[in-house]
């Protein structure tokens, strides 16, 4: 069991180190961890998630680079699901948001999420020719964009076994409240 659990702190760690710049946010339940080995179902759309089926246990973001491979992103959030003990994941909506603008010759000391035009642009829409200076601007494809890919993601509980875990706790909150306690110090 020991081995086992080492194996999945290592691959969840393998998978942060491949992501690199991937952040992971998430909000919800969450409940124990899938047994290694097996992997939450995976839907591209809450559209294809069977009606009836799951109940909604928590909501995920997850930004990435934009060099990010769609698999990376794809393994990282159903490894967060598996240790969440979510049984499906279903991706709400994905976007790519540009975060800067710079040279090639610049690229080594680019600006990380600083908002810039990415398209060299004047606030009327028109495309910048020449600066305020008169030099002429270089055309946009002589410049790179940062990306950020920010991928939004619901995780899902089979309905039956979420209805059975509340009617268990239920029992034992019940057996709680009802059962006398004893006090410190009493003989009781």
């Amino acid at each position: 069991m020991k081995l086992f659990r080492f194996i999945s702190i290592i691959f969840i760690f393998l998978l942060l180190l491949a992501g690199g710049c991937m952040q992971f946010e998430y909000t919800g339940r969450e409940f124990a961890a899938l047994p290694a080995g097996s992997y939450p179902k995976f839907y591209n759309s809450v559209k294809t998630v069977p009606a009836g089926v799951y109940v909604i246990m928590g909501r995920a973001e997850l930004t990435a680079s934009g060099s990010d491979h769609w698999e990376d992103i794809q393994d990282m959030l159903l490894a967060e699901a598996a240790r969440r003990g979510a049984d499906a994941v279903a991706v709400v909506s994905k976007r790519t948001k540009w975060t800067a603008l710079y040279d090639d010759e610049s690229a080594n000391d680019a600006p990380s999420d600083s908002k810039v035009n990415p398209y060299s642009l004047t606030p009327d829409g028109a495309e910048i020719k020449v600066d305020l200076a008169g030099n002429p601007v270089g055309l946009p494809a002589e410049h790179r964009a940062r990306v950020r890919i920010i991928v939004r993601a619901l995780f899902y509980k089979n309905k039956a076994q979420f209805e059975k875990i509340v009617s268990d706790r239920e029992k034992q909150l019940d057996q709680l409240i009802n059962k006398p306690q004893a006090l410190p110090g009493s003989s009781k």
